[in-house]
């Protein structure tokens, strides 16, 4: 996951967690240092309204970035399940 992060900027992070789940959410800022995941956790309660189609365009872009690193043999993901990562 941290491999993953270091190729995502901020702001798309930002967007992509405003409709992630929880559980996503706390595997995302579980891998952040705690005063990293703190002030992610404040912009997105501080986060304005925004198109549903940028947070769809950042998850979108996030995926391919993951995609391409399993396809460098960065990160793994788990069998049975393409886009999940570990």
């Amino acid at each position: 996951m941290q491999e993953l992060l270091k190729e995502v900027s901020r702001e798309e992070l930002l967007l992509a967690l405003k409709t992630a789940s929880s559980a996503m959410r706390a595997k995302i800022f579980g891998t952040l240092p705690h005063r990293a995941a703190e002030l992610l956790e404040e912009d997105l309660g501080t986060m304005a309204r925004v198109p549903l189609r940028e947070v769809a365009r950042a998850q979108a872009s996030i995926v391919a970035a993951a995609r391409r690193l399993r396809a460098e043999r960065r990160i793994a993901t788990e069998a049975g399940d393409g886009d999940a990562l570990v």
